[in-house]
């Protein structure tokens, strides 16, 4: 008995001095400061974010990271502590991330740490910890040769890559570029159908001389075609819709971009999580069969959330629901449903011109209101099961609100497109027709001239609007949400009126034509991001009799806001009509009444040209940071036209990528002091979700 209580005795002994053990452990670990900041000191320090060796590139490379700024706002986010050995070891990776970067001299000296608050009771000690580096001469890459691409296709693939490479002589050697030119020149020879072609890449650095010597060296092999496609994974999407998106032909050449079609088209389709397309390579032969492997999401959903958007000239407040079935009966049939209501509010212009005018009257918004929106369509695709024909039914009521009066409409558009059968363009015909039914009110102290033009009263605030619209896309882009390069080209044509004689039906005469053309080119470093251009342009043409010859407001061309012209308010670019307090029509340039209080209402324009040129830099944390320069004006006929009175305006943004696009605040400044915009604020702000083309 005695042993036995010796032993459990002892047992007891040995759990005390290990519940001991860990409780000094825990108190060594809660006693750790906590780290504030990291920063870094070196031999050379200007320009080293041209460089590429800020503080926040060292940092990516260590284990040891900061507190966030949230930990010493908010009490329940944890502080990141002090970790010795970590950060031992994270001198290493420095030099190491050094070395991967050209940078093969480069020498870490050691790290310091200065207290920034003592230890107090119940509260860790706080640190802030400098890194102290040589950096040492860069590197230059000094050659790079490419070895095996002999004969015609070789030569062509040699020409792309050295225009295309990261990597090039002359600049500092980076080992990413070093990697991302050799998978370039993988890629591009499977381009041209060498799919089991062998790419090897060495480099020899001479830190001595601070240059490098790098040889790609490429095996080709045979060309090859496009094996058996299968596909795996779906139960309820039909497999005819699934092959009519796949760009991969049995037979044909064989290519990668036609594998990175098909995984686009597939992922468009909107019922597949997951769509790998996964070449069978392992065999031999010129032959390679491709496996596509889907997944299928839930095909319906429903969605509630609050909005709000906010740019100079108009505010809104909205709440939205809506519920969309992906595979309706399991024909791949799409129902999208919206509902959508608000308050929306429309900006202040106050700020006048003293050297423009003498007269500086007050200005007053156009007053606001709620909104109701509902929206409803239908897609039919592979219409009577022909390939790359889809049809589309619209539905829509809305009770929304402009500038100057408010409006109900119910509007039913049945449409027809077609994907043109070309491999290498994604181009889009689309035949549309419209059917709609407008009643307008007008706020107290607006005329219905001052919209309507010679028109009666009823038909200015109730008409219906019947038109064709034959809409053309070629869409070459990378990605339509984070677009990296390629271009856009959408032109429109709608022609109303083509029902006149029918009495029962009759409504406007016009014709109207639009074309919006975007090109985005990914920048090489030293300056890397997006170099993104647009060119757009617009005209309305009335037609026949006086009392038809029309374009209803919401068909004409509005510049100004957060998609167009930055430096102006939404759709404040362009003709207008100004309303003094009493109800009469002022001059928009000089009111006759200095202490009037004055109303400006954009009337729509008839023709209209625009362009914007932006540089898109990419930043840490998912950070975008734009400069932009936007030009354009809108004219109330095509005769009006005069390309001396295009408006300019300069600005510049932040944006914050999330996954159903970029997060966009623009600040930007018109650059003209024009008399016709005296009234106009020259700072315009705009905050929405999305880039601006």
């Amino acid at each position: 008995m005695s042993r036995a209580l010796l032993r459990t005795a002892r047992l007891l002994l040995l759990a005390l001095a290990a519940s001991l053990a860990c409780s000094c452990a825990a108190r060594h670990q809660e006693l750790a400061p906590t780290v504030r900041s990291i920063r870094f000191e070196e031999d050379k320090r200007s320009f080293r974010w041209w460089r590429g060796t800020s503080d926040y590139n060292l940092r990516s490379a260590m284990e040891q990271q900061p507190s966030t700024a949230g930990a010493y706002l908010v009490g329940w986010v944890p502080r990141t502590s002090l970790d010795v050995d970590t950060l031992a070891a994270d001198a290493w990776r420095v030099e190491l991330w050094y070395a991967h970067h050209g940078f093969f001299d480069a020498r870490f000296e050691g790290w310091e740490v200065r207290t920034v608050r003592p230890p107090r009771l119940g509260h860790q000690a706080v640190v802030r910890v400098i890194g102290h580096v040589s950096e040492g001469e860069e590197s230059l890459v000094q050659e790079i040769r490419f070895e095996g691409l002999s004969g015609p296709a070789g030569t062509a693939v040699l020409r792309e890559v050295r225009a295309q490479a990261p990597l090039q002589v002359g600049e500092r050697f980076d080992l990413e570029d070093y990697k991302e030119t050799e998978e370039l020149l993988r890629q591009k020879l499977r381009e041209r159908s060498y799919a089991r072609a062998v790419v090897s890449a060495r480099a020899e650095a001479h830190p001595e001389r601070s240059e490098v010597s790098v040889v790609y060296t490429a095996e080709l092999g045979v060309p090859c075609t496009f094996g058996e496609v299968t596909i795996e994974g779906f139960e309820q999407v039909p497999e005819r819709i699934i092959r009519d998106n796949i760009a991969i032909e049995q037979g044909k050449s064989y290519k990668t971009s036609a594998m990175v079609k098909t995984q686009r088209n597939l992922f468009g389709l909107g019922v597949f999580s997951l769509v790998q397309i996964a070449p069978d390579l392992s065999g031999e032969g010129d032959t390679i069969p491709v496996r596509v492997q889907l997944s299928e999401s839930k095909f319906r959903q429903l969605k509630v959330g609050p909005g709000i958007g906010f740019q100079t000239g108009e505010q809104l407040y909205r709440a939205r629901v809506g519920f969309d079935n992906a595979n309706l009966g399991r024909r791949l049939l799409g129902l999208e449903s919206r509902a959508e209501f608000g308050y929306k509010t429309f900006g202040n212009f106050n700020i006048a011109a003293p050297d423009l005018s003498e007269l500086e009257p007050d200005t007053e918004a156009p007053p606001g209101g709620p909104f109701v929106i509902l929206e409803g369509a239908l897609d039919w695709p592979r219409v009577f099961d022909v390939r790359r024909l889809t049809f589309r039914q619209e539905l829509s009521t809305a009770f929304d609100r402009e500038p100057g009066y408010e409006y109900v409409s119910i509007s039913a558009v049945p449409s027809f497109s077609y994907r043109l059968p070309l491999s290498k363009y994604n181009i889009t015909l689309a035949q549309a027709f419209h059917t709609e039914f407008w009643w307008l009110t007008f706020e107290d102290g607006f005329d219905d001239q001052d919209f309507c033009d010679a028109l009666s009263e009823a038909e200015c605030r109730q008409y219906k609007l019947l038109y064709l619209q034959q809409r053309m896309t070629w869409d070459q882009r990378d990605d339509p949400l984070f677009t990296r390069r390629g271009y856009y080209i959408q032109g429109s044509v709608s022609e109303a009126g083509f029902l006149n004689p029918i009495q029962a039906l009759r409504g406007f005469s016009y014709l109207r034509g639009d074309v919006d053309m975007r090109r985005y080119f990914d920048l090489r470093e030293p300056l890397g991001g997006v170099l993104a251009g647009r060119l757009g342009a617009g005209a309305a043409l009335p037609y026949g009799d006086e009392d038809v010859a029309y374009v209803p407001l919401d068909e004409r061309f509005y510049l100004g806001g957060a998609s167009t012209i930055r430096g102006w308010g939404r759709s404040y670019l362009g003709p207008r009509t100004c309303i003094d307090g009493e109800g009469a029509t002022e001059d928009c340039v000089n009111p006759s009444d200095p202490g009037a209080t004055i109303t400006v209402v954009p009337t729509g324009a008839l023709s209209a040209l625009w362009g914007s040129l932006e540089w898109r830099i990419d930043a840490p944390y998912d950070l975008t940071v734009a400069l932009f320069t936007d030009l354009g004006m809108a004219w109330g006929s095509i005769s009006e036209v005069d390309l001396s009175q295009l408006q300019p305006s300069v600005g510049t943004g932040v944006r914050y990528a999330t996954p159903i696009g970029p997060l966009r605040l623009d600040v930007a400044w018109r650059l003209r002091d024009d008399p016709a915009f005296a009234l106009d604020n020259r700072l315009a702000v705009h905050f929405a979700l999305s880039e601006a083309f």
